[in-house]
């Protein structure tokens, strides 16, 4: 079964957004110059980003973990506490842009890849995002997925820790004996 959740590790500022929303109109009107035509979708998603850009609700995140290949717009109803799987809010969120390499904008996620996500947030923005640094790289704070998938998800992760746990004693015992 495929995980489907996404591991973030920051949010972005709104000064970030800004300054990386007007190179991304930059980079997007370069390569619809470089075509003749957009179509009547890539057109809506491009007029929702600009509108998304100074969105109170819609909040920018790093994903550095994205086990899905799905296209937007992908909802999800549940953010987690990476640290402590205890820890969950219930909440109505929909990933509606991503960003690949700073510079891409994507229908799709990159399976497996780290990127940008723009995250609408409906009614609240969850309190648990406050755990995430701003405009910072310090690890992965929380995750994102809808409660059906939460069960295999835990305890995935729980046993990765466990795993992880157990390579680092062994590690450690070696060390000591060397």
């Amino acid at each position: 079964m495929k995980l489907r959740y996404l591991a973030i590790d920051r949010i972005l500022s709104k000064d970030a957004l800004i300054k990386s929303g007007s190179r991304l109109s930059k980079v997007l009107k370069n390569k619809i110059s470089e075509r003749n035509e957009l179509t009547i979708e890539e057109s809506k998603k491009i007029e929702q980003l600009e509108k998304d850009l100074i969105n109170n609700n819609v909040i920018r995140l790093v994903s550095v973990h994205t086990p899905i290949e799905e296209y937007t717009p992908v909802k999800f109803n549940l953010v987690f506490d990476y640290e402590n799987l205890n820890q969950t809010e219930n909440c109505d969120l929909t990933v509606s842009h991503i960003l690949y390499l700073r510079n891409n904008y994507l229908s799709q996620f990159p399976l497996g890849h780290h990127c940008e996500v723009f995250v609408e947030c409906e009614p609240n923005i969850p309190e648990l995002f406050d755990k995430l640094p701003i405009d910072f790289y310090d690890s992965i704070k929380i995750g994102i997925c809808n409660k059906s998938d939460w069960p295999t998800i835990r305890s995935e992760l729980e046993d990765s820790k466990r795993n992880f746990e157990k390579w680092k004693q062994e590690n450690l015992n070696n060390n000591k004996r060397a």
